[in-house]
């Protein structure tokens, strides 16, 4: 969902992500890292996710959105965002859309987070995957999104003299 960049916005991101006291959960933390880091707002203490949480309950399903977790945990079925955003040509970005719709949406996928945080996490549990998801995956996420939003240098050489070498043996 989009963020307005404004001062009052990034002093209640400021405030709510900056404080480790309050509990966050989200879906897909590491794309709910890239506005809050380039908005510079600080985050402390963890945002549990639950997209990290079904995959390991359910590692073998192919496709992971809020709308399966929503229709497979809660039995219910959200707003698809295609239906807001539309499709082809007359395809608008979701900062696009009125903001009686965006924050129905928004609604809709707040309940799932708060509805299914409690089930997935028992399951979580009762399959033993919790020390990975706190030890390995989580933090993994936060990595991952430094990773992304500050890049790494490349050796474009030494990946072309790899790439090429990788060639010749097959």
């Amino acid at each position: 969902l989009p963020l307005s960049d404004d001062q009052e916005s990034r002093t209640f991101l400021s405030d709510l992500f900056g404080n480790a006291k309050i509990s966050k959960t989200t879906y897909d933390v590491k794309e709910s890292l890239y506005p809050l880091k380039g908005m510079g707002v600080p985050v402390r203490g963890a945002i549990d996710d639950l997209m990290l949480v079904d995959y390991l309950n359910d590692p073998g399903q192919t496709s992971a959105t809020i709308g399966q977790l929503a229709r497979n945990v809660l039995h219910e079925d959200l707003t698809d965002p295609k239906n807001l955003i539309g499709k082809g040509k007359s395809r608008i970005t979701m900062a696009e859309v009125p903001v009686e719709q965006l924050a129905s949406y928004a609604a809709e996928v707040i309940w799932a987070i708060d509805k299914a945080r409690a089930p997935l996490f028992e399951k979580l549990d009762s399959v033993q995957m919790r020390p990975l998801y706190d030890k390995v995956e989580l933090p993994l996420a936060y990595v991952l999104a430094d990773m992304e939003v500050t890049g790494f240098p490349i050796d474009r050489d030494a990946l072309v003299a790899l790439g090429d070498d990788f060639s010749a043996r097959l």
